[in-house]
């Protein structure tokens, strides 16, 4: 031990290192131990930021994909109704087949839908195009038809329609087929956690009938060659519809159906005949012809057909289907019948 005298003190003081160490020695214990404390505390409240972080970040990401996928059922339900509008214009089987005739068959992956949901989830509906082309609606050039149509906000959906399962998938008979529809909302906001834009999609599905009713765009539609027509009075109004109150349709024989028919009319008589339009006839013929609805007054089948309802009528309405029926049964031959007035 060594000991120091200091002048001016009334005593000694001592110094010993060993002590000192072990002082220094007892603080570092300390310090040391209070960080072990410490540290679990800082990792658990680093866990629980970022726990706090990731669900305020699924908030955000949820909030604006909610809305997103509530719309895309909206859309995919407005497209359940256009093909609900639609149906009435397309001819099943060539529908069923699509455009090139050939039905691509039942094994395709998740072939009654419009397209897979892989392609609806992460592709630009804008740039997407329907394969194959089983079940998209199709017509004449002036039918704006489409399996694809977008709407307001972004919304995009496509319908594809299909037989019922208990036939074949290319051949119709009961008139019955299923329609899906998928409604695609796309992303505005990019996925967060998967680093890319992916869509909200809702899947719809229908099964709808057509009704094996022809409904024809006038109140009167005259086929034939020629007519001989007899009006009693002026005691009688025909109306129309879109077009004219009176359809012709007379292919290849000219406007000698029209002739006859503005010959037979006086013009008091004249005046009880008109449509929506000034016109109180027109010839509708190469409408009707390309028409996948109306042409099928150019079918023997679809006479057959009316004679069969006829037939079933009269036990309703013997006099109306009587009528009817012999104007069906005199005149039904492969080509025309000289009147078909819708009875409704």
């Amino acid at each position: 031990m060594r000991a120091s005298h200091t002048a001016g003190t009334a005593g000694l003081r001592f110094t010993d290192p060993i002590r000192r160490q072990i002082g220094a020695r007892r603080k570092e214990l300390e310090s040391g131990f209070s960080l072990i404390t410490v540290l679990p505390w800082i990792v658990l409240l680093g866990l629980v930021a970022l726990l706090l972080h990731l669900r305020l970040l699924g908030h955000l990401e949820s909030l604006p994909a909610s809305e997103r996928q509530l719309y895309s059922l909206v859309v995919a339900h407005n497209g359940i109704e256009y093909a609900r509008s639609v149906l009435p214009l397309l001819e099943l089987n060539s529908l069923l087949k699509g455009q090139d005739g050939r039905h691509a068959g039942t094994n395709v992956p998740e072939w009654r839908n419009p397209l897979p949901w892989s392609r609806a989830r992460t592709t630009d509906p804008a740039r997407i195009r329907l394969t194959p082309d089983d079940g998209l609606p199709w017509g004449p050039p002036e039918i704006e038809l489409g399996a694809h149509h977008r709407l307001a906000g972004n919304g995009h959906f496509f319908i594809r329609f299909s037989n019922n399962p208990e036939e074949p998938p290319d051949e119709d008979r009961d008139g019955i087929v299923v329609v899906r529809s998928l409604g695609v909302a796309a992303g505005r906001l990019p996925n967060l956690s998967l680093g890319r834009v992916v869509h909200s999609t809702s899947l719809v599905e229908a099964r709808l009938r057509q009704e094996r009713v022809f409904q024809s765009p006038s109140a009167v539609t005259l086929l034939g060659e020629s007519g001989r027509f007899q009006w009693e009075g002026e005691d009688f109004e025909i109306r129309g519809g879109v077009r004219a109150a009176i359809s012709l349709v007379a292919p290849g024989v000219g406007p000698q159906l029209e002739g006859d028919l503005a010959g037979s009319l006086s013009e008091a008589q004249r005046s009880r005949i008109g449509g929506r339009q000034i016109r109180a006839w027109a010839d509708e013929t190469a409408v009707f012809s390309v028409h996948p609805h109306w042409k099928r007054l150019f079918s023997t089948r679809f006479w057959e057909l009316a004679r069969a309802l006829m037939e079933d009528l009269a036990s309703v309405n013997p006099e109306t289907a009587a009528q009817a029926l012999d104007v069906i049964v005199e005149q039904n031959d492969e080509r025309f019948v000289p009147v078909l007035i819708e009875l409704m």
